[in-house]
């Protein structure tokens, strides 16, 4: 669901139509979805407030306009991976294939990332399906401090991402380098963009590198 719906329009406190006392509905709006699709900025709010993510430009940005962009982007990471490992049948510990290249790395970092907010996401769940206190998993995320290891593993996926368009053909790097804008904060990248850099199949490692 990608963080569920809400009125794009009170949602953002900045950007066009907005004026300077625009509040927003994103400061007060309880956050909602599947959390193990939910970037940095997110877990910044569930775990800190909205005044936590405020001092932080481009995660609050990021969590004002780009929370579906993420979302789609870690989806697509996800397709990718999860094809890739059954054929690939790198099933081992989490760094067994770091010395089998650049694809191997990257597969790793994968497993790496859905394993651990997979954890964070059990946690979570088996409160609500039965009906339990959120407040000492809330407490132990918090002491886990989780939107800064999701930074972490976003960063060794990116990395990973990077190193495989190195080596890929022209049209797979176009792919793999859009995938790692749509989950990067600092990326102005809107998904009307990607889809004109897939079509027009090129330029995409100038405007990024």
């Amino acid at each position: 669901d990608l963080g569920l719906a809400t009125d794009s329009g009170a949602w953002p406190s900045e950007g066009p139509g907005s004026g300077p006392s625009a509040r927003g509905a994103w400061r007060v709006t309880d956050i909602g979805g599947d959390c193990r699709y939910w970037p940095p900025s997110c877990w910044m709010v569930h775990c800190r407030g909205t005044e936590y993510l405020e001092a932080r430009a481009a995660f609050c940005h990021q969590y004002q306009w780009r929370l579906d962009v993420h979302g789609l982007g870690i989806t697509a990471i996800e397709v990718l991976c999860t094809t890739a490992l059954a054929a690939y049948g790198c099933q081992g510990g989490p760094d067994s294939a770091e010395s089998d290249g650049p694809w191997a790395r990257l597969l790793c970092k994968w497993k790496q990332y859905r394993d651990k907010v997979g954890e964070w996401w059990e946690r979570i769940y088996a409160v609500f399906s039965k009906g339990g206190d959120l407040r000492p998993v809330h407490a132990w995320l918090t002491q886990q401090q989780v939107a800064e290891k999701t930074i972490s593993l976003l960063d060794d996926l990116h990395q990973a991402l990077e190193a495989c368009a190195c080596i890929a053909n022209p049209a797979t790097a176009r792919v793999l380098r859009i995938l790692r804008e749509l989950t990067s904060e600092a990326s102005a990248l809107e998904l009307q963009e990607a889809c004109q850099l897939l079509q027009e199949g090129e330029g995409l490692q100038q405007q990024f590198a």
